[in-house]
């Protein structure tokens, strides 16, 4: 035994032995060929870096153009964390740059010109960019710079008094607005063209507010508006209207140029590594066979001895850890005369003395675990149940989120994804059910929300009062979805809502896992809550209509019976008021009547005829003495001028009549002879007094005349009526009788 042991221990030293030799022999000859690898890899490192470093400048520059340009802080003190990112990552780039250019990798491979080329492109680039960073700081953003200014000056134009004036100034506004977003140099002319018609309006207006001053000031900020954004106008092309043009198509062209130089400099460099790499694979290759030829060999000769039967035990010895005891077939086949034999066969008898044991347990364990289980599931349902009678007591006046939170509580307890409660409606003369509330239930246009007795399963929940229970959904009963997609669930279970075995609703639940027995259980039971929650909501709420349609009732009765006395008494004071109206009206027309009559009379004792015409000469009125005098009809009269009857002789009389002494003295003019022409061409001679008459603020002509032979009878009658108030009394009597009563005809005239 002491001879086998110690022949094992020289077999293991001499093999690695021989292996270490040749190990350090092949890692001397490697670390040379790597140590030249490194370097090449070091410098592809340093191009590499150059990449990260231009890429992280580039962002810094979008950043700030993007974003920070119009940041306050940039504006007043012209910092913006960007532009000193983008400072140091160029400055990075340039030592970086400068280290290679000494490099003796760089010299080897040829590279020196183009990195001192790409040195100055870096250095544009950077130039570039500092050039558009001063032009945006000048042109400003909002309150700030160019902009700022301009801004001072709409804001000024848009507090105008007048609409127009703000119109052209928020038309302004939007041609600017529209340049600023699109860049078009249309809008400029736009822009011109408005300041220049809103100059025009200004020096036009001749509206109250529109002073010499106003009118100056206003021109001013226009011209001063115009003038700031004219200046915008030239920094914006300065900066580039495109992204190929000005400050910007310099930046991008720069831009453009370094980066095909930086990876023509990467892949050459990487190039150059990968080879280096590739020659010292190819070495260390060879040397990994050596060694691993050698390997071979002692492994094919130490394995025939010693690493197969001990390979051999830990196989055996896994899958009796994993549960396999069917191991004896191999554990005879090893039959070596060693320690690997001996310990084959203790392990033999070991494996029989566990594998009685593990079967022990395992009984065991099984009872166990299924007596574990079934606690489990029975705590699982208490504690749901329990939480649902919680949930029960809480406010019930809502029905549709009473109806929320329950199917909510069972779908996020049971692990199911999607449910809807549907509740029976009896209010109709063929009740149905309807969707009362859901849970990630999705509205699918030739979805149902309203299920008949026995129609669908819905239908049919109600019609059994069982629970169905479905584990193969046809593709197109449902799908379950969320923002990503949707899929066909696995599992749907519908359960009646019976209450004295009377179906109150169903609950319809569909989830992506099969329900166990238990939470089927949970789920009956819960239905059970539910339905004696939902008819004492039902109760409830039958007890609460009825109440409130009572009151309702009461209410519109007492309403009814105000507004019908109410009616009664607005109609009566109503019919008195309209009563006493009348009476009075009566009795006004009455004395008008009465006095028109003397007033008519008395006019008529002193001219036999009078005319009335409006302010334009028209005639309004005659009386039947005129009309009888010239056998005329009165409508073929009324509405002509009244030269068809004076004829022009009345004229000059009119246009002296404020200024006639004897019209401020008595209210007539002087009597003068004229001649009344008849429609048949027959002319009679009068004697004409003319008056003018206020009634209502309109002006009236009265020409007031008796025919020459009986002027003088008729001259005592009118000094009568001359003693008391010259006849200025004359205004009074025709305001006063309303000379607008005196007869339909006269009436409809002078109203016109």
């Amino acid at each position: 035994m002491k001879t086998i042991t110690s022949s094992i221990k020289t077999k293991l030293a001499l093999s690695f032995s021989t292996l270490v030799l040749l190990a350090s022999v092949g890692g001397v000859f490697s670390f040379i060929l790597l140590s030249r690898a490194n370097h090449s890899q070091a410098v592809k490192a340093q191009a590499s870096d150059i990449l990260t470093v231009l890429a992280e400048a580039r962002k810094a520059e979008k950043d700030f153009l993007l974003y920070e340009w119009q940041h306050p802080s940039f504006l007043d003190s012209g910092y913006a964390p960007s532009l000193q990112l983008h400072a140091q990552q160029i400055q990075r780039l340039l030592t970086t740059l400068r280290h290679l250019e000494n490099d003796s990798e760089i010299h080897r491979n040829d590279l020196s010109l183009q990195v001192n080329t790409l040195i100055n492109s870096v250095n544009n680039y950077h130039t570039s960019f500092q050039s558009l960073v001063q032009a945006l700081k000048r042109r400003g953003f909002k309150d700030h710079g160019l902009e700022g200014n301009m801004r001072e000056y709409v804001h000024a134009l848009q507090e105008r008094e007048s609409p127009e004036e703000k119109v052209f100034a928020f038309s302004l506004r939007r041609h600017e607005k529209d340049f600023v977003l699109r860049k078009d140099l249309s809008y400029v002319l736009k822009l011109h063209q408005t300041a220049d018609n809103f100059m025009d309006y200004v020096k036009a207006n001749q509206a109250a507010h529109m002073t010499d001053a106003y009118r100056a000031r206003t021109l001013k900020e226009i011209t001063a508006y115009v003038r700031q954004f004219d200046k915008i106008v030239g920094i914006e092309k300065q900066i580039g209207l495109t992204s190929d043009s000005g400050i910007r198509g310099d930046l991008k062209a720069s831009a453009a140029e370094v980066q095909p130089m930086v990876d023509y400099l990467y892949e050459a460099l990487s190039k150059r590594a990968t080879q280096q790499q590739q020659y010292a694979q190819v070495v260390l290759s060879l040397g990994l066979f050596l060694v691993l030829g050698l390997g071979v060999f002692l492994s094919v000769f130490l394995t025939r001895g010693i690493s197969r039967p001990i390979i051999v035990l830990d196989e055996l010895t896994q899958q009796v850890v994993a549960g396999n005891f069917a191991v004896d077939e191999r554990l005879k086949n090893i039959r070596t005369q060693d320690e690997t034999g001996n310990l084959a066969q203790n392990f033999q008898r070991m494996l029989h003395t566990l594998q009685q044991q593990f079967e022990q347990i395992h009984i065991k364990n099984t009872q166990l675990e299924q007596a574990a289980q079934e606690d489990a599931h029975r705590n699982w349902v208490a504690q749901g149940v329990n939480e649902l009678s919680d949930l029960l007591k809480g406010d019930t006046q809502n029905l549709q989120q009473w109806s929320f939170q329950l199917v909510s509580f069972v779908v996020r307890y049971t692990g199911s994804n999607q449910a809807a409660l549907f509740l029976v409606d009896e209010q109709e003369d063929l009740p149905y059910m309807s969707l009362s509330a859901c849970y990630a239930y999705g509205r699918r246009k030739n979805r149902k929300s309203q299920f008949g007795w026995g129609e669908g399963l819905v239908g049919e929940c109600w019609r059994a009062q069982e629970l169905i229970f479905l584990t193969d959904v046809p593709s197109h009963y449902m799908h379950i979805g969320s923002g990503l997609g949707d899929a066909r669930p696995t599992c749907v279970v519908l359960v009646p809502l019976v209450y004295e075995g009377k179906v109150l609703g169903v609950l319809e639940m569909a989830s992506f896992t099969v329900l166990a027995e238990h939470q089927c259980n949970f789920v009956q039971q819960v239905a059970d809550k539910m339905a004696l929650s939902l008819a004492s909501f039902n109760s409830q709420w039958e007890t609460q209509r009825l109440f409130e349609d009572s009151q309702k009732l009461t209410e519109d009765l007492k309403r009814q019976e105000r507004d019908m006395q109410a009616q009664i008494e607005a109609l009566q004071a109503e019919k008195e008021q309209n009563l006493r109206i009348v009476q009075e009206e009566k009795q006004e027309q009455e004395a008008k009547d009465i006095q028109l009559q003397v007033y008519s009379k008395l006019v008529s004792k002193v001219y036999s005829g009078v005319i009335i015409t409006d302010n334009n000469l028209m005639v309004k009125y005659l009386n039947a003495q005129v009309m009888n005098r010239i056998n005329s009809q009165e409508d073929k009269v009324l509405g002509k001028s009244v030269h068809y009857l004076f004829g022009a002789s009345v004229q000059a009389c009119i246009a002296s009549l404020e200024s006639d002494p004897h019209y401020q003295l008595n209210g007539f003019t002087q009597e003068i002879s004229t001649q009344l022409n008849h429609p048949i061409g027959h002319k009679e001679d009068i004697v004409l007094s003319l008056s003018k008459i206020r009634i209502h603020e309109v002006s009236y002509y009265a020409f007031l005349f008796n025919w020459a032979g009986f002027a003088d009878a008729r001259k005592q009658v009118r000094k009568m009526l001359e003693v008391k108030g010259r006849m200025s009394s004359l205004d009074d009597m025709l305001e006063e009788a309303h000379i607008t009563s005196h007869s339909n005809t006269a009436a409809k005239h002078l109203k016109v």
